[in-house]
């Protein structure tokens, strides 16, 4: 399915610095925390009905680098739909 990008959310880029890579000791314990920020969310749209979507670490990135910004086409495949509420997100 193609959907193109409706919006965006502002996120600083990415730091022209390389970050210390993280000891194995400092990298077990950040991934026993978790993320550290809520995933970002992008707007999709088939040109007729709206969708919110949570981008993985691949696309984070490529927002950071300005590559994915509105108007852009993605083509989509094995994506999931996450039901909020208790109403099936197409009753709504």
């Amino acid at each position: 399915m193609i959907l193109c990008v409706t919006s965006v959310p502002a996120v600083p880029t990415a730091p022209a610095v390389p970050q210390a890579t993280p000891t194995p000791a400092a990298a077990a314990a950040n991934a026993k925390l978790g993320p550290a920020t809520a995933p970002l969310v992008i707007e999709l749209t088939d040109g007729w009905y709206r969708v919110s979507a949570e981008v993985d670490d691949v696309l984070a990135q490529a927002i950071q680098r300005g590559k994915l910004r509105v108007g852009i086409k993605l083509g989509i495949y094995g994506a999931r739909v996450r039901q909020s509420g208790s109403a099936f997100c197409f009753e709504s």
